[in-house]
């Protein structure tokens, strides 16, 4: 059974449910209308991640938290340069998941598989970049 949220909490899963890419603690107090401390955002974050009313991925360091059908399940491209964040559906993992069930009798209750590298926009600006230094 879930615990009952306080209305900042239920702000807070709110504002995550409805933005488009993860949102980190800052981009989530910067959204607030109530504007309560770092601190208290980054305690209710803590609460809701650990309840599974939201989940968490970690990106050069930064923690991020989103939403989505299936807790736990998340797809991303994070682009290392703009730290951009991009989800996508796209699930290559499922059958993996269910040899290592099967291999190693483990029930796997969810996963996250994020691909770090450059988007289109930066490849073109450092290719530029480079191409204007010779």
């Amino acid at each position: 059974m879930r615990t009952k949220l306080t209305e900042l909490r239920k702000e807070i899963v709110s504002l995550i449910e409805n933005a488009e890419t993860p949102l980190n603690a800052r981009k989530v107090r910067g959204r607030m209308s109530s504007q309560p401390n770092l601190s208290t955002v980054y305690r209710a974050l803590e609460f809701l991640d650990a309840n599974d009313y939201v989940s968490s991925v970690s990106f050069s360091g930064v923690r991020f938290y989103y939403t989505g059908e299936h807790p736990g399940h998340g797809h991303f491209l994070f682009c290392r340069e703009c730290h951009n964040i991009q989800e996508f559906d796209e699930c290559v993992v499922i059958p993996l998941q269910r040899r290592i069930q099967e291999k190693f009798d483990f029930q796997v209750t969810g996963h996250v598989l994020y691909f770090e590298g450059l988007c289109a926009d930066c490849r073109r600006y450092l290719e530029k970049k480079s191409h204007s230094l010779i």
